[in-house]
């Protein structure tokens, strides 16, 4: 009896259909980057979209990028200098909502500066009250880097960074401009007179952002003077520009 059971139990399980779970998608943010500057007064939006059959409750939070003794660093929103509207909202299944970012210019101080714009998943803590905060560390947030300009992009001058070499040997370019920019390429070169097509590729140089008063570590020049190609701004209509920087013996 038990034989023809378990038959019997093999032949049902073998009958039952196969049921395909595919890993569902969570909500995620549009953009990556935003610019805030004049030309937009200070206003952008970023959409979230969640294309989950489940709500979802988002709750926004700034944080400043800012160099601290040449060190990138994140410091609070002091003042604050930007403003999310709405601070908190539920993200419903299947749709898209834009968050709207306004930046106060006149807290800049003729400056540059740079920010994270963060959204949280909160709805394990909205749901169940403050007891449930260490339920919420592991659902998703997403961030946005924002960029806010006192003025449109400016020209940089040579004057604006500091090539050093460290106790260590090691060489160093500071930021002094006021602006958060991005290198390019790096070149040793003769003169300052001369082309950047002609001066010597730095291959180690760093091709990423600096930010105000950030100190970034560069290969040797080997050369009189540092070649820099960077954009003034993190705008896509900013250009390219080319500065012969001074180095010291």
């Amino acid at each position: 009896m038990w034989r023809q059971r378990l038959r019997w139990l093999s032949v049902t399980l073998l009958c039952l259909p196969v049921v395909s779970v595919q890993a569902q998608q969570a909500w995620y943010m549009e953009s990556s980057m935003l610019l805030l500057e004049p030309s937009n007064r200070y206003v952008a939006t970023v959409v979230a979209t969640n294309p989950t059959p489940q709500p979802v409750y988002l709750r926004a939070s700034t944080t400043a990028l800012l160099a601290q003794d040449g060190r990138r660093e994140r410091a609070p929103d002091s003042g604050p200098v930007l403003s999310v509207y709405p601070a908190e909202f539920v993200l419903h299944p299947n749709s898209s909502f834009a968050v709207r970012v306004v930046a106060d210019a006149r807290k800049l101080e003729g400056t540059n500066r740079s920010f994270y714009l963060k959204l949280r998943d909160v709805s394990n803590l909205v749901a169940e009250g403050a007891g449930s905060a260490m339920a919420t560390s592991t659902l998703l947030a997403h961030e946005v880097l924002v960029s806010v300009g006192a003025r449109n992009a400016a020209t940089v001058k040579p004057d604006m960074f500091v090539v050093r070499r460290d106790d260590q040997g090691q060489w160093r370019l500071s930021n002094r401009s006021g602006q958060h920019v991005y290198l390019q390429g790096g070149y040793g070169c003769d003169n300052a007179q001369q082309s950047l097509n002609s001066c010597n590729m730095l291959r180690d140089f760093p091709r990423q952002s600096a930010v105000m008063d950030e100190e970034l570590r560069i290969p040797a020049p080997n050369a009189p003077f540092l070649g820099v190609l960077l954009k003034p701004s993190l705008s896509q209509q900013s250009l390219p520009q080319a500065l012969l920087i001074p180095v010291p013996p």
